[in-house]
């Protein structure tokens, strides 16, 4: 009566995929006048790049050529989505460790990368900003998401150095809380990323007109992509070649995972094998290692947050929350790329599965520092601001000496409740998930005791 649940039923793919016959774009063979690349990477967090000598790289067999933000025809700064701070090549500084810095091709993949890690370069060291911790640059764009909150005030704060970039403000938090009895703090530090490990890393093909493309059309430039944007995938390399998107097509056979972080980065890693591929007119095929893949696209996006809490107590021991003060920071590494959106998204999601007090106040801001750019992460923030709440609630039941979860119950939302931004909870699947496990928890505990 489950349906599927529970039930042994095969992937669609699965016979493909565990026998090989699926083929990703890294299976994507190359004729014989097709080239490997490799890049070639930054070995500092943030310097300035002083000298970069290619002679000992070229000097070897088999090597093809060596490019770098010099030998881009179009712009090396690249709109990867709002704004235009990400760059194909690093161009005079580096901003994180890993960051490319140019692109050796050869004969084979071997080659490209003994060759790649023969570029000599040069480095005079700049401060490094780790973390939001020592952060003093903000990203700020527009508001994203203002239109999604109706029954919250939003504002969007100007000077960024100083005020919060975003801020949603219901009620007067902080008077209630000045005059509360009972008021708890602290802070949520989820500094470590998780990374998407998709299987498949980043990786593409590079076909110029001239070389023998996979389906029937000739335009200038074919790009093979493990994106889930091809048109971001082809906007970014038409960007970096100078070319109109009619001279661009991106194609996409399947992706070995992607959970977001091949939406918006693909497009680079693309443009950096489009340069050689564009100048020698001949096929290139770009496949990163784990790590470069891991330092390029570092995965979700690290969040610290601090909080104050003030909860009223009755005789039979209900807690209720009454109001609440939380600020947000959000690393976006070096790039903005989603991390603003993500920051928004954690904010008005911020109450999770339950109804927050009527005199709240959210605070957030997104930071640059010197690591990879952090993007898209399944959950899309969902998961810090969950983090952040549940720790409050468990904060406020050990302060009030209650059972956590019955804290939890009393305050999930019901139908017909609203979130504190308006949105109506139209049934009651929250209540009926929760009800099923604590009963089904209570039954096995029941067994086992027996």
């Amino acid at each position: 009566e489950n349906g599927a649940v529970f039930k042994p039923l095969t992937h669609q793919y699965a016979r493909d995929q565990v026998t090989g016959r699926a083929k990703y774009t890294a299976d994507i063979g190359l004729p014989p006048e097709g080239l490997h690349a490799a890049l070639v990477t930054s070995t500092h967090a943030h310097a300035t790049i002083t000298n970069i000598n290619p002679d000992n790289a070229l000097s070897l067999d088999g090597v093809e050529g060596f490019y770098c933000a010099k030998d881009i025809i179009g712009n090396n700064n690249i709109q990867v989505f709002r704004t235009s701070d990400d760059v194909v090549f690093a161009d005079g500084e580096v901003s994180y460790y890993g960051q490319p810095i140019g692109i050796v091709v050869a004969k084979d993949a071997e080659t490209a990368r003994h060759a790649a890690r023969n570029v000599e370069i040069q480095y005079s060291p700049l401060p490094i900003t780790h973390s939001y911790h020592n952060a003093d640059n903000y990203f700020a764009t527009e508001p994203i998401y203002s239109n999604k909150s109706r029954k919250a005030e939003v504002k969007f704060e100007g000077d960024n150095q100083v005020t919060p970039d975003r801020v949603i403000k219901r009620g007067d938090a902080g008077s209630v809380l000045d005059r509360a009895r009972n008021v708890v703090s602290g802070v949520v530090d989820l500094h470590n990323g998780q990374y998407h490990m998709y299987l498949e890393p980043h990786n593409c093909v590079v076909v110029p007109r001239g070389g023998k493309a996979l389906y029937n059309d000739n335009p200038e430039i074919t790009v093979y992509s493990s994106t889930q944007s091809p048109s971001n995938v082809q906007s970014v390399v038409c960007q970096a070649l100078g070319q109109p998107l009619k001279d661009v097509r991106c194609r996409v056979h399947r992706i070995g995972g992607g959970f977001g972080g091949k939406q918006l980065r693909a497009g680079l890693i693309a443009a950096a094998a489009a340069v050689p591929a564009q100048a020698l007119n001949r096929p290139v095929k770009l496949v990163l290692s784990r790590e470069e893949d891991m330092m390029f696209c570092p995965g979700r996006s690290p969040v610290f947050a601090t909080y104050k809490v003030s909860y009223d107590k009755d005789e039979n021991n209900n807690v209720h929350i009454t109001a609440g003060e939380f600020d947000v920071m959000l690393d976006g590494g070096y790039s903005q790329d989603y991390s603003v959106d993500v920051l928004e998204t954690a904010m008005f999601v911020l109450d999770s599965a339950y109804r927050l007090p009527a005199d709240l106040t959210i605070n957030g801001r997104a930071c640059s520092s010197n690591k990879g750019s952090y993007t898209a992460t399944r959950g899309f923030g969902k998961p810090q601001a969950a983090a952040i709440t549940e720790t409050v609630v468990d904060h406020v039941a050990r302060d009030a000496g209650v059972d956590p979860n019955l804290l939890r119950a009393s305050m999930l939302y019901n139908k017909g409740d609203a979130t504190f931004t308006g949105q109506p909870i139209g049934d009651s699947a929250l209540r009926q998930c929760w009800d099923g496990v604590m009963d089904g928890a209570a039954k096995y505990n029941n067994n086992n005791n027996n």
